[in-house]
């Protein structure tokens, strides 16, 4: 396949608007009604040989959005197939961490992911997010001025 060409066509998706109840507490519905969801969407993608991208949500979304990705990425039909990817908001403080579970996540399964880091358009919300709930400290790096 020719994958992860910069000249090949892609599409991505938000995983809050394929799924109305996007976030933790609906955990258990979110992986039964989204992973199918998804997994089908990328078969079609990997059937026409496009890039398939998962973006970026916030930082509250990280672990359910990792976990959605990591059933779609086992499932043994996408196998062989290098144009599965997500996108990683680096200016989150965990982003070296998701990285390192991304590459172990891919070896485990023997698949090549792309992985596109992005500034992201959350980092204001992100930061006013964590002062409404008086929380010590932010999801986010700090902008450098």
């Amino acid at each position: 396949m020719t994958a992860l060409c910069p000249t090949v066509p892609g599409i991505s998706v938000k995983l809050s608007a394929l799924h109305p109840r996007f976030e933790a507490v609906s955990h258990g519905r979110v992986l039964a009604e989204l992973v199918p969801l998804l997994l089908r969407l990328a078969r079609q993608a990997k059937s026409y040989d496009l890039n398939f991208t998962v973006d970026a949500e916030e930082a509250d979304r990280l672990e359910l959005s990792l976990d959605v990705i990591a059933a779609v990425l086992g499932e043994q039909s996408l196998a062989g197939w290098d144009g599965f990817g997500l996108a990683i908001q680096a200016y989150q403080k965990r982003a070296a961490e998701v990285i390192d579970y991304v590459d172990q996540l891919a070896r485990g399964h023997d698949r090549r992911l792309m992985v596109r880091l992005v500034k992201g358009a959350y980092w204001d919300a992100e930061i006013k997010r964590a002062q409404e709930r008086g929380l010590d400290g932010y999801p986010v790096l700090p902008a450098r001025r």
